[in-house]
């Protein structure tokens, strides 16, 4: 498919408004895609492909299929070729080899991945939740065919897990099922109930009839620490901020990570929910890009923001001139620090540390708040000039 298509499938994944035109632009990324099938316990296993180029592979959630990645595919099918499954038990695949843990079906996707590229062929490797656990048994198994790991708001780590109710679906129908759907997105997926749209709620239900295999219980295990421990590929981790899973203990996973792999490249992206992919896929998509160039070894950080965002900062570099701390300013009775480029920037907030601020061009004057207490004459405040530089929100 064309630059230009694969461009109006992307615009379409985040402007549907009904239910209807969802599936339309479910159909039409379908319809672009090449079906391929490989072995799977008595069945097949069921992928899709886009584009040509460096292989990406990209695995879904627990309960889901390759729609998790409707946001997504279109943008990296551009540059390179991106082939999203059915994991073994969901969507249209067949249920795995009994006894179905993770080693199973990662022995199936393996296999399907070995079949469809070649014996010799690499690949990058994304997975989302359960589909992180697999891709990190892949990694494993697979040793230096996997050019690099990066797993997407990733459970099975050893750590509690936040808790996140659900609604029974399956016994619902009509107005009560789709509310359900809306609860349990809410609860797990986002972290923004507003952010809710219809196409969200038809890959829900779509996902929801189709999902056989339970991977929910292995999110409270370790087995993912274990594989990312025997896994050689560089290790990337990207997650929303606000991650239903490890709220409010994201820190605790990030620590764990950077102890395992001190090189891992980690992203967080603010206020964003566990459907990172799709609630914030902009964001999302440049993230993982900046991963994949990289392969590894990036610093932690926030994106858009500071290292703090991460929950721990790097180690501080030896500072030199240019490092050297701002000068600190009061402007128009707001702390501020001027930059070495002279551009004035607002303090750190105490949540992320994340700049916050105003818009105020050189030259105005800021406005003095009701009930301000009048200064001495001369005394830089409210009132006083702005320099020349500007104050941005970021």
């Amino acid at each position: 498919m064309e630059a230009p298509a694969l461009s109006r499938l992307a615009a379409e994944a985040g402007e549907t408004t009904g239910a209807e035109e969802a599936e339309a632009v479910l159909a039409r990324l379908d319809a672009a895609a090449r079906r391929h099938e490989t072995p799977c316990g008595e069945g097949r296993m069921v992928w899709r492909a886009w584009g040509e180029g460096p292989p990406l592979v990209l695995l879904h959630g627990g309960s889901g299929s390759w729609r998790h990645w409707v946001r997504n595919v279109a943008h990296f099918a551009r540059s390179r070729l991106v082939l999203a499954p059915d994991l073994p038990g969901l969507g249209e695949s067949a249920m795995p080899p009994s006894p179905s843990g993770p080693g199973d079906s990662a022995a199936v996707v393996a296999a399907g991945l070995r079949a469809l590229l070649g014996a010799t062929a690499r690949y990058d490797l994304v997975g989302f939740s359960y589909g992180a656990n697999i891709a990190g048994h892949v990694a494993a198994a697979e040793g230096e065919r996997v050019r690099s790991l990066t797993i997407v708001g990733a459970g099975a780590l050893g750590l509690p897990r936040g808790h996140t109710p659900l609604e029974k679906v399956r016994d619902k129908q009509g107005g009560a099922r789709v509310a359900a759907h809306r609860f349990n997105l809410a609860s797990l997926m986002f972290a923004d109930p507003a952010r809710i749209d219809a196409l969200a709620l038809v890959i829900q239900e779509w996902n929801t009839v189709h999902a056989r295999l339970r991977s929910r219980p292995l999110a409270h295990t370790p087995v993912l620490r274990d594989a990312i421990a025997r896994a050689s590929a560089p290790l990337a981790a990207i997650y929303g901020e606000r991650d239903a899973i490890a709220w409010p203990n994201l820190h605790l996973r990030l620590a764990l990570l950077r102890e395992l792999r001190p090189s891992a490249a980690i992203r967080v992206i603010p206020g964003a929910g566990h459907w990172v992919a799709y609630e914030a896929a902009e964001a999302f998509n440049a993230a993982l890009v900046a991963v994949l160039r990289g392969r590894g070894g990036a610093p932690c950080e926030r994106s858009r923001g500071p290292p703090a965002g991460c929950g721990f900062p790097p180690p501080p570099p030896a500072p030199s001139p240019a490092d050297q701390p701002p000068r600190r300013r009061r402007l128009g009775g707001v702390p501020a620090q001027l930059g070495a480029q002279g551009r004035c920037r607002p303090p750190a907030s105490r949540s992320d540390g994340a700049s916050r601020g105003v818009e105020r061009r050189c030259g105005q004057r800021a406005p003095i708040p009701a009930g301000t207490p009048p200064r001495r004459k001369g005394a830089a405040g409210a009132g006083a000039a702005a320099p020349s530089c500007r104050h941005s929100r970021d």
